[in-house]
């Protein structure tokens, strides 16, 4: 299946407010999610294409450049579900501490059209960039180049993930109960996705109301 198609230096530039000199930093290399095939998952928050590149570390960044990452984690229910489900996005948000800040996303792919799924799986999510989310302020940005920010804005940025391979209902539910364990996927999405219930918001599989709500007509 697809993978996320995404591979995006997360870039940072200001101006020192002592010296007047410019500072730009690469916070974070970030990637969707690797396709699933035949035989295993996609990779979570990786892409094949990169395969040479370890994360940065967070505090690093921050100190170069007057910014906070307030979120960096995988995306849960990106991933394509499938009886093997593609990869996991990341999410990766970022507040502004300092007006003319700009923040560069080049090699943001798959807004449009979401990472297919093969064999029956179902397509991951597609790339958001948003700012100030969960605002009244909030706002789509879209495929982005450069977004001018200022102090208090925050940048998310989500990268896709991967399609999944093979129907959902065939996933073995000891496997989508781990996703839930471990937050690849939600509680609802198992449910949406995968046809598997779950007690009491439990990671304890309800196999009598999972039977039943596979067999509806879908």
């Amino acid at each position: 299946a697809a993978s996320g198609g995404t591979v995006i230096p997360a870039v940072v530039a200001q101006v020192d407010a002592e010296s007047g000199r410019p500072r730009v930093t690469v916070l974070q290399s970030l990637a969707g999610g690797g396709g699933a095939c035949p035989t295993l998952d996609g990779a979570d928050g990786r892409d094949r294409s990169l395969a040479n590149i370890l994360n940065t570390p967070t505090e690093r960044g921050e100190i170069d450049v007057r910014v906070r990452v307030e979120q960096y984690e995988l995306r849960p229910d990106s991933g394509g579900p499938g009886k093997f489900r593609g990869g996991a996005g990341v999410i990766y948000a970022i507040r502004v501490l300092q007006d003319e800040t700009q923040i560069l996303g080049r090699g943001l792919e798959r807004f449009v059209f979401q990472p297919w799924g093969a064999a029956g799986g179902s397509p991951g999510l597609a790339a958001r960039v948003v700012l100030n989310l969960g605002t009244a302020q909030e706002r789509e940005l879209g495929k982005i180049d450069v977004v001018r920010a200022q102090a208090g804005d925050l940048v998310t940025i989500m990268t896709p993930g991967g399609g999944g391979y093979g129907s959902p209902f065939e996933r073995d539910m000891a496997a989508v109960a781990d996703d839930v364990r471990l937050g690849f996927v939600t509680h609802e999405g198992a449910r949406r996705d995968y046809g598997v219930v779950f007690r009491d918001g439990t990671c304890e599989v309800d196999t009598v109301a999972t039977a039943e709500l596979q067999q509806r007509p879908r």
